[in-house]
């Protein structure tokens, strides 16, 4: 039977939940109806609520809910067909008040509410995908949704661009199916690109990081006193950690942790900054308590790393900063106040020219580069296994970790091959 999502207008607060292995759950609202394939974290909060969710149902009963509910919804549908009364997809964009207030109680920020909005724009100002845009979104298929990501890259768009319009295709078509416009989400499947195409991206970006000889330069460079204390201290984090720009720049001195000689830290919040027009840089900053991987996550730190920290702790600025009633000491911050992604991204970009012009690299990379850079060196440089590394990532599936980072040049795999000698049969 097909499953569908149940009818009535997201509720928030309190209701029951159960959560399955994936990030998929069951939950019961207040107002009795139910909501299915909704993003849960395994602490039991929903991550498109504002409140959390409590009470965890089994897997018996979740099921039989949702057997109940969705034999009630099948009889409803074949007494009450809706297919042809639905409105178009051009009718549901320009309906902005109603799509856009649904985003604002799912979505994590006001930037992708953004996003989505203008890309949303984008679709039905584009004169090929007329077709697309004015046929009912009841009737709109896979192969629809492919079409329009096909004539998008035939336009030029870049993957990660149809990347974007695949996001928000999502967005409004699982609007759609809370509004029972739609039974299905016909984006969920459409292909980006070719097999090979993916191969060759992976691979291309797998090589768009610094290896050992440029590394060993970026530190060096960072621990002279041309470098400022914080500055040095951020990028180091970033290239020994792989940690996300906002994870670096919510990280406090709670979080830092020694146990005899080994150092760790624990990632539970992440820095964001909102696009709104206001000088007030305190009503756009934003602390979110899950990052983008979810929930906490405990990730190791270099020793020799470890110890530099620890000797910045003695001297760092530890005013607390206070926002919504919480007290934060920042490990970067000025004056209690943590740095944005913006000035994270400044200080990399001089010291990388730096660099440049004192001939220990060559090339100019993003800020973002820098995790990039340590997840492969600790896929690849380091004992550690692929699953070990995911986690340390913070990313949802090992195979994002596989297909990214881990190395399938010849080089890596004679290395494989030498410590697996002797592995079946030791020569006597």
């Amino acid at each position: 039977m097909t499953k569908q999502n149940a009818t009535g207008k997201v509720v928030k607060g309190k209701g029951k939940v159960w959560i399955g292995k994936t990030t998929s759950g069951v939950l019961k609202r207040e107002d009795g109806s139910l909501l299915f394939r909704v993003k849960f974290n395994v602490n039991g909060k929903a991550t498109q609520f504002e409140e959390a969710v409590y009470n965890k149902l089994d897997k018996r009963t979740a099921e039989k809910m949702w057997n109940d509910w969705a034999m009630q919804e099948k009889a409803k549908a074949q007494e009450n067909p809706f297919m042809d009364e639905t409105p178009t997809f051009a009718e549901v964009v320009k309906n902005e008040a109603g799509w856009t207030s649904w985003l604002e109680e799912v979505s994590r920020s006001e930037d992708s509410i953004s996003h989505v909005r203008s890309k949303a724009k984008m679709l039905l100002e584009n004169d090929d995908l007329a077709g697309f845009v004015n046929k009912k979104i009841s009737k709109i298929s896979r192969g629809d949704c492919q079409q329009v990501i096909n004539t998008l890259k035939k336009s030029g768009q870049t993957y990660w661009q149809c990347h974007a319009v695949r996001q928000t295709l999502s967005s409004i078509f699982r609007y759609a199916e809370e509004q029972d416009f739609v039974e299905n989400i016909p984006s969920s499947h459409v292909r980006l690109e070719t097999a090979k195409q993916a191969q060759t991206r992976k691979n291309d970006q797998a090589k768009d990081c610094f290896f050992e000889g440029e590394r060993e330069n970026i530190v060096n460079y960072l621990l002279s006193d041309e470098v400022k204390p914080a500055q040095r201290i951020l990028i180091l984090i970033a290239l020994a950690t792989g940690l996300r720009q906002g994870e670096l720049l919510g990280l406090t001195w709670d979080d830092f942790h020694k146990s005899e000689n080994d150092y760790y830290l624990t990632v539970k919040r992440e820095v964001t900054i909102s696009k709104m027009k206001t000088n007030a840089i305190d009503a756009r900053v934003s602390i979110n308590k899950f990052t983008k991987a979810g929930d906490l996550r405990s990730v190791p730190l270099l020793a020799e790393v470890g110890k530099i920290l620890e000797e910045y702790q003695k001297t760092a600025d530890h005013t607390k900063w206070t926002i919504k009633g919480e007290e934060y000491d920042f490990i970067t911050c000025h004056d209690g106040r943590p740095y944005v992604g913006k000035t994270a991204h400044e200080w990399w970009q001089v010291i990388n020219r730096k660099l440049i012009e004192k001939g220990l690299l060559n090339r100019v990379l993003t800020f973002h580069k820098l995790r990039a850079t340590a997840i492969t060196m600790l896929a690849n440089e380091t004992e550690l296994s692929i699953f070990e590394v995911s986690v340390i990532a913070g990313h949802h599936s090992v195979q994002v970790t596989q297909g990214y980072y881990l190395s399938h040049e010849e080089e890596h795999m004679q290395k494989l091959s030498q410590k697996m000698n002797g592995v079946l049969h030791k020569a006597s």
